[in-house]
């Protein structure tokens, strides 16, 4: 079955506008990310002065018991008050 002219003609301009639409969503994208970039540090970049600084340290004393798993030591602390 053969569309109408008006039909086609809705159709490119249908296509039109998904199109616009699309590219304009692309570059707000691209505008978030870079946003984002200028303002994310990756952890491993951060000095370690600053990583120490933005942890938290624990008043409490602490009994330590050690686990070996697999390759791993694995450290379970107890607070005690």
């Amino acid at each position: 079955m053969r569309t109408s002219s008006f039909e086609h003609i809705v159709r490119l301009q249908f296509n039109s506008l998904m199109l616009i639409v699309i590219k304009n969503k692309v570059k707000s994208r691209n505008r978030q990310l870079a946003r984002h970039s200028k303002r994310e540090v990756l952890f491993c970049e951060i000095a370690e002065t600053k990583q120490v600084e933005r942890g938290t340290i624990d008043t409490c004393f602490y009994d330590c018991v050690s686990f070996k798993v697999l390759h791993f030591t694995i450290y379970v602390y107890k607070c005690q008050h």
